[in-house]
């Protein structure tokens, strides 16, 4: 989402369904020069399904890495269920 420069939209103001809590800062990836981009928050959960069975999947911790845990849980899920099919 885009949000001209000159606009109110600050860390803690709703926005696009959530919480906008983090704006992009030159450097960081997701930065346009001119423009305003940033992160929002849903302020409830989405879902209600479980994604870590204490198996430690999803370890990256960065701004911009949440696509490649979720890749990596999803991967190993699939793994895990694959090795019970072939033991059932």
């Amino acid at each position: 989402t885009v949000v001209p420069i000159e606009s109110e939209y600050e860390i803690g103001t709703y926005y696009g369904g959530g919480v906008i809590f983090y704006i992009f800062q030159e450097g960081d990836t997701g930065y346009v020069d001119g423009e305003t981009h940033g992160l929002i928050a849903a302020v409830e959960d989405q879902i209600s399904a479980p994604w870590n069975d204490g198996s430690n999947m999803a370890t990256l911790t960065a701004i911009g890495t949440g696509s490649a845990n979720t890749s990596a849980i999803l991967y190993l899920r699939w793994e895990k269920h694959k090795q019970l099919m072939q033991q059932a």
